[in-house]
């Protein structure tokens, strides 16, 4: 009963907006029309410009259609992403999911780094008149390797494996550098114009090597298995490329964003004409290419290079600027300007001579019916029986099936949703007992902290860290309780409600890192905290039983470090502290403990300096160390184990030398 109520409610509230699409189906059926729109502005953000994750940002235009945004390219950068630097993003629309919808439409950002795939998902809605654009989640392949990925349906890919994708900080991945288009529909009240329709697709994206340099003098092949259908160089999107070459970034490649040359030059089937922008410094660097069509086949050829400084500061729409300063701009020797790293898609043709017919009084504002000329020596205004016959039916169709159609998906979309919701009280009713002294699972807020804090600041003060032991030795004044004990009885209890942990707990904005802390759990907690505060230390601490949270359920814990341990949140603190300090105890031996080894090998591969305190344990024979330590926690041992597979060796030599020196 409940689902019928709620269909009927939802039917109510949508009959308008089905006699609304009834004509209009019925008017395009009878005409063999189709719609389209027309590309009203594209917009170039600069790279250092990022979409927030916070809060949304509204967009250069305005409108009550999230549709009409269309994402075209963009950069995925930040703290989790190739070391802090860019990499091109292609960007998709997601379809697993229904949310496509007037009111907001959703798009996924991908970029590959080595063999993982990130993906970033933003959401453009419509909000008050206004269009606004946010990240909303991000993702990363964990069990399926990209390495060789060149070519493909992206969108398949993305859509298909999204949600077994691990989670990550969305802050880790940030979309910067997005070019996109809003699109404008012709006017209602216009009766005839012809216009030509182009109905594309994706068939084919082209991520070159950036060792493959676009040549100046004979044009290379793009795509050589599509001969038959490069008939258009209007069909190839330059989506991204590098700038190489002597005169550029000592001849290390620099991430470009490639625009549309607008200005002197037309797009035709034979030809169009892109440029290569690239920031090194105070100039700008610009090289023109060309997408050419020649005997059937698509070809791409770099033409001329230009340069012009006063670019240190600058922000706003590159498109607008590179075209209006190309004419005048510096010229540079082209075989010092090269264009490598090529990223294009092409795209499937099918090209109508339209003549439209339409009606203000029978057309909804956001929507333009085109009529399909089919026979050129027939006009679609002529009248006759016929028409009039197939109308009558086309109606009896739309205003029957349509209406049943509709009803069918709503109501399997009711019944998904009631199932999934039992789904998701089923599987939190089955978590343990916290009589059992487990923790019970629990929905951790989309805005807990620790999802967008760079997890470099979840740090606490030398004088916060003395406040604590002072609470310790009040509490166990005759013994030294380990590390262990205090987080159950002290860090857990004060850190219940608030899901986070006890360094966010202190400082909600965060203390950025200075000294990344190894040590064991085993340890005296007085103990380790003297040996600290013996080195008058100042700025951020990051300690893990402080920084990470201590009352999540164990799965929520473990997306949060996530599946790959080099990007793990201890991975990213240790990447960006000025010193990593060991502390060593002398009930156990750091070098049994498989975290402490990651971390002080993660410290040698990063460069970074080391500090060791603390007394050292007696080494008993027969201890697993190095990459044979163990953690407390098997799935942590497995995590590490299996990031550190591939240099098991080098960990085992390197922790002999450190454990012998």
């Amino acid at each position: 009963v409940l689902p019928l109520r709620s269909l009927q409610r939802w039917l109510r509230s949508q009959v308008m907006a089905w006699r609304r699409a009834g004509h209009i189906l019925a008017a395009l059926i009878h005409t063999h029309g189709f719609l389209f729109n027309s590309l009203a502005e594209e917009f170039h953000q600069p790279l250092s410009e990022r979409i927030p994750y916070d809060s949304p940002k509204a967009l250069h235009a305005n409108g009550d259609d999230a549709r009409l945004v269309r994402p075209i390219a963009g950069y995925v950068t930040g703290y989790a992403v190739n070391y802090g630097h860019p990499i091109r993003g292609t960007i998709v629309e997601r379809t697993n999911t229904d949310t496509s919808a007037s009111s907001s439409k959703h798009w996924f950002v991908c970029g590959i780094e080595v063999d993982c795939l990130k993906c970033v998902e933003i959401v453009v809605s419509a909000i008050d008149g206004a269009l606004y654009i946010q990240e909303v989640a991000a993702r990363y392949s964990a069990d399926r390797s990209y390495m060789h990925w060149s070519d493909g349906d992206l969108s398949a890919e993305a859509n298909r494996y999204w949600a077994d994708m691990q989670p990550m900080h969305v802050s880790g991945y940030r979309v910067a550098g997005l070019i996109y288009t809003i699109d404008g529909f012709g006017d209602a009240t216009s009766t005839t114009a012809t216009t030509t329709f182009i109905a594309s697709s994706i068939v084919k994206e082209i991520n070159q090597p950036v060792s493959q340099v676009v040549e100046s003098s004979t044009p290379s092949c793009i795509s050589c298995h599509l001969l038959s259908q490069g008939t258009d160089a209007r069909l190839v999107r330059v989506a991204g490329a590098y700038l190489r070459g002597s005169s550029i970034n000592e001849d290390r490649p620099l991430l470009a964003t490639v625009v549309q040359m607008t200005e002197g030059q037309t797009s035709s089937a034979s030809s169009k004409h892109w440029f290569v922008c690239a920031f090194e410094g105070d100039l700008l660097k610009v090289v023109e290419i060309e997408v050419t069509s020649k005997s059937g086949s698509l070809y791409i050829e770099a033409l001329k290079a230009k340069w012009a400084n006063g670019f240190s500061t600058w922000h706003g729409d590159l498109q607008g600027k590179v075209n209006q300063l190309w004419p005048n701009m510096e010229i540079a020797e082209l075989s010092s300007y090269h264009v490598a790293g090529l990223s294009c898609t092409i795209t499937a043709k099918q090209e109508h001579s339209a003549t439209t017919a339409v009606s203000s009084t029978t057309m909804s504002s956001s929507i333009m019916i085109a009529s399909l000329d089919v026979n050129p020596m027939t006009t679609t205004t002529a009248s006759s029986e016929k028409p009039a016959e197939r109308t009558d039916w086309s109606r009896m169709l739309v205003f029957i099936f349509v209406p049943v159609l509709f009803t069918l998906l709503g109501l399997v979309a009711i019944l998904r949703r009631m199932r999934f919701k039992e789904s998701v009280s089923s599987s939190s009713s089955s978590a343990a007992d916290p009589e059992d002294g487990m923790i019970v699972r629990r929905n951790i807020s989309a805005r807990n902290p620790h999802y967008f804090l760079n997890p470099s600041k979840w740090c606490v003060t030398p004088e916060q860290l003395l406040v604590l032991l002072e609470e310790v030795e009040k509490r166990y004044p005759n013994e030294d309780p380990k590390v262990y004990t205090v987080v159950k009885e002290i860090i857990k209890p004060r850190t219940q409600d608030s899901d986070e942990s006890y360094a966010l707990l202190l400082n909600p904005q965060g203390v950025p890192v200075k000294h990344f802390i190894t040590h064991a759990w085993a340890e005296g907690f007085k103990q380790f905290a003297r040996d600290l505060l013996k080195l008058n230390l100042s700025g951020g601490l990051w300690i893990c039983f402080l920084a990470n949270p201590q009352t999540w359920h164990a799965d929520d814990l473990d997306q949060l470090l996530g599946a790959n341990a080099w990007m793990s949140p201890f991975a990213v603190a240790l990447s960006e502290a000025d010193t990593v300090i060991a502390v060593r105890n002398p009930n156990l031996n750091m070098y049994t403990r498989l975290w402490c080894v990651f971390e002080l090998y993660l410290a040698y591969t990063r460069g970074k300096r080391v500090e060791v305190v603390g007394p050292q344990a007696p080494r008993l024979a027969g201890e697993a160390v190095g990459y044979g330590a163990a953690c407390s926690v098997t799935r942590d041992t497995k995590r590490l184990r299996a990031a550190m597979q591939h240099c098991a060796d080098d960990v085992n030599a390197w922790t002999q030398m450190m454990m012998f020196s």
